[in-house]
């Protein structure tokens, strides 16, 4: 919703193509309820099928402040689209406008939002106990992410191929995973197997969950140079991840 004119022509093309189209959003066009109705009434003209909209009530102890998600909840609401709120860590509050809420989905430490490094009762996991990725089917992608710039991603930060430069057809026509750097040592054992493939030594004792060792391992990697090609786009990762401690390094 930043790039609003390419999304907006986007759908419309998808549309016209007889697509679904749906929407995740936090929100931040939604200062005001006339603002809300603006951004969303093109949509709405196109038949949106999901308009799904994040809450941040994990990040404030003021739920009154999640003002934009209720402006959009109205909005979509008054134009007749299916909105819906993504609850992660904690339950939202919108009972009052009859919005039903209460059952969080879990947080997942992926990419960028986990690299604060989660701390507590949150770090539970050894490394060797992360041999999986419970979230993505690297075999047989159900799904893909496209970037802006035209990465395709069966999980973010794991590019497979740029739909600019190759088409989809081409792309998943020659995506073998098992060949393909860091998905094949995903795939024969999770971030754990990954560490031990690339000679890194996890930088703790205990991990969040599988995401939270991934993405560590891969920032590593893309700051040494390596699997550049797999490892994209450059939005995906923190650009303050440092080069791993060549003394943590696995003979």
């Amino acid at each position: 919703m930043l790039a609003y004119p390419v999304v907006l022509a986007a759908a419309r093309h998808a549309r016209a193509n007889g697509l679904e189209v749906g929407i995740v959003s936090n929100c931040f066009w939604a200062e005001t309820f006339d603002d809300a109705l603006v951004w969303l009434t093109p949509f709405a003209e196109l038949g949106l099928a999901d308009l799904a909209l994040s809450s941040y009530a994990y990040f404030t102890e003021r739920l009154e402040d999640e003002t934009r998600l209720r402006n959009a909840l109205l909005a979509a609401r008054d134009l007749g689209l299916p909105g819906a709120v993504l609850e992660v860590g904690a339950a939202a509050a919108l009972a009052d406008i009859g919005v039903p809420c209460g059952e969080p989905g879990q947080i997942m430490y992926k990419g960028r939002a986990g690299a604060g490094r989660p701390t507590g009762e949150r770090l539970r996991r050894p490394p060797a106990e992360l041999v999986s990725c419970p979230y993505e089917d690297f075999t047989d992608p159900g799904r893909c992410h496209v970037g802006a710039d035209g990465n395709l991603m069966p999980c973010q930060g794991i590019g497979i191929g740029n739909l600019w430069q190759t088409p989809l057809t081409e792309i998943l026509a020659r995506y073998e995973p098992a060949a393909l750097p860091v998905v094949r040592e995903i795939l024969a054992g999770g971030p754990w197997a990954l560490a031990q493939a690339t000679g890194l030594e996890p930088a703790l004792p205990l991990y969040a969950d599988e995401c939270h060792l991934c993405y560590e391992l891969r920032s590593h990697l893309r700051a040494a140079g390596r699997h550049l090609d797999v490892l994209c786009p450059d939005a995906c990762y923190d650009a303050g991840a440092s080069a791993p401690d060549p003394e943590k390094e696995k003979p």
